[in-house]
């Protein structure tokens, strides 16, 4: 039997700095080893490796005697991360089957044995009384049995776990460690996990990998956390003690002030700030603030564009305004059937790329190991958001397309966790308000706009006011 893992000779160097280097590991199948080590030393980057997600620059490493990859079903990974937010909208059995086929393309058909084998899983991390619920709504032990779960339904015989025990309680650190180890045990896994603190599972592992100053080094727990061993590594004394439509407005100005059409200025901007906006988060993990103010800054400054061309347009400024403002009250039939045509190209693409683009949104770090491109297909949904945007903004305006993009897709998150039901409400509801909205402009002088706005913003606080209730009940 070949072993689950190993390094030979192996070295990685990230930004000219060698993380750790002469790296000699082997683990046997079915084992509970923790990988510990200070703040940096590498120990995320040992997974990394072994996920092929960073590129060994010298030796090689080996995953059930295979070269490492992405995309391996044979290792299931849970990343290094904080606990979900609160409004996130996917429920915990539909979180766990992004794990079985979320990196798979085109449509999902319903399958038993998906369905069996998902409810098996679940069953396995104790979580069936709660597969039902909102994710973000979980506890931090409840989240992390669904993420174990998740990493095991694809039939994984190895699991990479980083720091899954943080920001848990005792008795959650304690409950999720026998968990693991019942794991390894019956059905034969594998485990690294990686921890600042091996007291809680020091009585369930089976050897140590200790990552510091560079080196790897791997035994029995009583031989590796020693005080001489560790002084070894860390070479000092060490004691071991024991107990969007914001960018089209200034494309369309700019194409007025050139004497060219608004709308090849709308695209090219809009195509053009999400590619930007792709290229300026390639290094940003997705979700970060940084990544929102990458975002905040390019919109920012595409505003600031559209009034720098807005004044010094001289002529009629009837174009911009209807960019601004659009004209839904006269819709010319090659204006619908543009429309009509993006809408079901971008319906094609969603429903080619939905399941990897759902995984990569919940779940970035694990969708990349499973092999799923999450910054292409980011930059991919960006371009398909701005290409529709642009062809519609001339109906619906710059300024209301805003509150049709945010407002239902919001109120429909508060009321439902399955993604496609809730695709389906965010759609009726836009429909519904914005028809609401056309009536009511009809029989008063107020501006359509204002009573679609009016009316998104009062039914998603209306859901909002609804679930607080319910939560006081």
């Amino acid at each position: 039997m070949s072993a689950a893992l190993r390094f030979e000779r192996a070295a990685v160097r990230l930004g000219g700095r060698v993380v750790w280097s002469g790296v000699d590991l082997e683990v046997e199948q079915g084992e509970f080893v923790a990988v510990l080590g200070p703040n940096g030393a590498g120990k995320s980057t040992l997974l990394k490796a072994l996920l092929g997600l960073v590129p060994l620059s010298q030796g090689s490493v080996s995953v059930f005697g295979h070269p490492v990859g992405r995309g391996n079903a044979d290792v299931g990974y849970l990343p290094q991360r904080r606990r979900f937010d609160p409004d996130l909208r996917i429920r915990a059995v539909d979180l766990v089957r992004l794990g079985l086929d979320g990196a798979r393309w085109g449509l999902s058909l319903p399958s038993a044995a998906k369905q069996r084998r998902v409810a098996e899983i679940i069953e396995l991390v104790g979580a069936t009384p709660y597969q039902d619920r909102a994710i973000g709504e979980l506890s931090g032990g409840e989240q992390q049995r669904v993420l174990l779960a998740q990493a095991l339904v694809s039939g994984a015989r190895m699991l990479m776990l980083d720091e899954p025990l943080e920001s848990l309680d005792l008795n959650n650190q304690q409950a999720i460690s026998e968990l693991i180890r019942g794991i390894c045990k019956s059905q034969g896994v594998t485990v690294l996990l990686v921890a600042h603190d091996v007291n809680p599972i020091l009585p369930f592992i089976d050897r140590v990998v200790y990552v510091a100053g560079g080196h790897v080094l791997c035994g029995l727990p009583d031989e590796v956390i020693r005080t001489d061993t560790l002084t070894r590594l860390y070479g000092a004394p060490v004691e071991v003690l024991r107990a969007s439509d914001e960018v089209g407005f200034p494309g369309a100005a700019a194409a007025v002030l050139a004497h060219v059409s608004p709308v090849l200025g709308l695209i090219a901007f809009c195509v053009a700030a999400a590619l930007g906006i792709g290229w300026i988060g390639r290094d940003l993990e997705p979700g970060h603030r940084a990544e929102s103010a990458a975002v905040g800054s390019i919109l920012a400054f595409s505003l600031g564009l559209g009034l720098l061309f807005f004044r010094l347009y001289t002529g009629s400024a009837q174009a911009m305004y209807a960019f601004l403002f659009g004209s839904i009250l006269g819709i010319a039939d090659r204006d619908v059937l543009l429309t009509l045509a993006v809408a079901v190209a971008a319906l094609v693409v969603l429903a080619w790329a939905g399941r990897p683009l759902v995984f990569a949104s919940v779940d970035p770090n694990v969708a990349e190991a499973r092999g799923v491109p999450v910054r292409l297909l980011s930059v991919g949904f960006l371009v398909v958001l701005a290409l529709s945007v642009a062809i519609t903004v001339q109906i619906v305006g710059t300024l209301l397309i805003f509150a049709l993009l945010v407002a239902p897709g919001a109120a429909a998150l508060q009321l439902t966790a399955r993604p496609l039901v809730g695709l389906v409400l965010s759609v009726a509801l836009a429909l519904v308000v914005t028809w609401l909205g056309l009536a009511l402009a009809y029989f008063t002088d107020f501006p359509v706009g204002f009573f679609i706005t009016t009316l998104a913003f009062g039914a998603y606080l209306a859901v909002r006011g609804l679930k607080a209730v319910n939560a006081w009940a």
